[in-house]
């Protein structure tokens, strides 16, 4: 078997995203710009053994050294020069030393295709086919995946607007027979990138912000849909080989909150067979079959919904890449028995003194709490960089944050493994004490 090298920036739709198109409003958090650039760490439960995995930060001793204890074993390379608003690829194009480094693989498996994963193929893996950026860029727009919902369900949700004037009036239609409008950047993602406007003020407001930069030469696409009243959100995670034939992987549920990411968890038997009865596997074979047209093979997930009045809407957004939720299916494969399935979920984290994640995982083993416990329960932390990263003085003002006693931000991602709800919320409840004790907070 092939050995495979696992790549990427989490962030890819900033990278598909062309300057020259309007932006949303937006908050920006340097703090958090960089947990996003740590989360490739995350890509470590695709390694087979004989795999690498390339990061921008490096991973803990510690941590590295409980994957291992736990079946995952890799190569790994840390891209220490990556330059901020650079992906991953960039210091792998210009550094010999890690071209040599990569001649130890026979492919390479990017989070998703940019620009420079082309360049890399050339430089390195000539024999591998991968689809190119334009078609990639085209697929995953949300502009794209609104025409094709459309076009296979033969229901108008949402509509594509090029300009101001056309976001004004769609936003005022959805405001009048839906209460509210979502505007969405179609490189938006996990909550940035959509806005939710209520009133004809809030719609004046966003129309007179994009127009002020069409005045500048800025060109607009935006996705404007109703607001629904979401039942569930889940996802379909499958692969599209290069001869077209489709690989149907597994379903996800989504744990969404105000439209941004929380977790991912199996779906259940009965649901997924709910799903069939209602020709859903269909539409989604049928998906497939309109990215490989477009040229698109590689990992596909869908996300989908269920409205509370049980409408199905199986085309929300089309992620032609890799995904949270494909991560927690891998996780599960190797991990999880009859008994026990994981919830792959983060807590978002604040601390002020430099935290110690020997110690951390020391303190969890203490409790009963780090995976395996017996019958295989358990919490899995699954990447050291998300949690670390701001405290390594990579913030502007030169030292670290703790010295000059400002809050430093992390994530800490985890896959809670456990046989029922109880005791799942059991195990979580001890990692918030072991996280107190510690003096970090937590912000729900």
């Amino acid at each position: 078997m092939d050995s495979v090298v696992h790549a990427g920036s989490f962030d890819s739709e900033a990278y598909w995203k062309d300057s020259s198109f309007s932006k949303l409003p937006a908050i920006l958090d340097e703090q958090r710009a960089y947990i996003v650039m740590a989360m490739d760490e995350l890509l470590f439960p695709f390694c087979a053994a004989n795999d690498g995995l390339i990061t921008r930060f490096s991973i803990d001793h510690a941590q590295k050294d409980y994957l291992h204890r736990i079946g995952f074993s890799f190569s790994h390379l840390e891209c220490a020069d990556v330059q901020q608003g650079e992906n991953i690829f960039h210091p792998l194009l210009r550094n010999t030393h890690y071209q040599r480094w990569l001649t130890r693989f026979q492919r390479i498996a990017p989070y998703a295709v940019l620009e420079q994963t082309t360049e890399l193929l050339q430089l390195n893996f000539f024999e591998q086919k991968l689809p190119s950026y334009n078609v990639v860029k085209h697929v995953n727009s949300k502009m794209y995946s609104t025409e094709l919902s459309e076009q296979l369900t033969g229901v108008r949700r949402g509509a594509s607007v090029t300009n101001a004037t056309e976001l004004a009036a769609v936003c005022h239609e959805m405001l009048a027979t839906h209460g509210a409008a979502l505007v969405k950047d179609p490189f938006g993602v996990s909550g940035n990138g959509n806005i939710k406007l209520k009133s004809p003020h809030a719609i004046e407001r966003m129309t007179a912000y994009i127009r002020s930069q069409e005045h500048r030469g800025k060109v607009t696409e935006l996705v404007v849909e109703p607001l629904l009243r979401v039942a569930r959100d889940f996802s379909c995670h499958f692969e599209i080989a290069p001869d077209g034939s489709t690989s149907f992987i597994g379903m996800q549920e989504i744990l969404n909150h105000q439209f941004a990411y929380q977790g991912s968890a199996a779906m259940r038997e009965d649901e997924k067979h709910e799903l069939e009865c209602k020709d859903y596997f269909q539409v989604m074979e049928q998906v497939g079959l309109a990215l490989n047209r477009q040229g698109y093979f590689g990992p596909v997930c869908v996300d989908s919904m269920q409205l509370t009045d049980g409408t199905l809407i199986p085309i929300v957004e089309i992620n032609a890449r890799k995904s949270m939720g494909l991560i927690n299916v891998y996780l599960n494969r190797a991990l999880s028995n009859r008994r026990c399935q994981g919830i792959l979920s983060y807590l978002s984290v604040g601390y002020y003194k430099k935290l110690d994640y020997g110690r951390f995982l020391c303190e969890m083993q203490d409790a009963s709490l780090l995976y395996p416990q017996p019958g295989g329960s358990g919490i899995v932390p699954l990447s050291s960089a998300a949690l670390l990263v701001n405290q390594e003085g990579r913030i502007k003002g030169g030292s670290r944050a703790e010295e000059r006693n400002h809050l430093i931000k992390g994530r800490l991602y985890i896959s809670v493994f456990a046989e029922n709800l109880e005791e799942r919320q059991r195990l979580v409840a001890v990692l918030r004490t072991i996280l107190m004790k510690l003096d970090v907070s937590i912000y729900d």
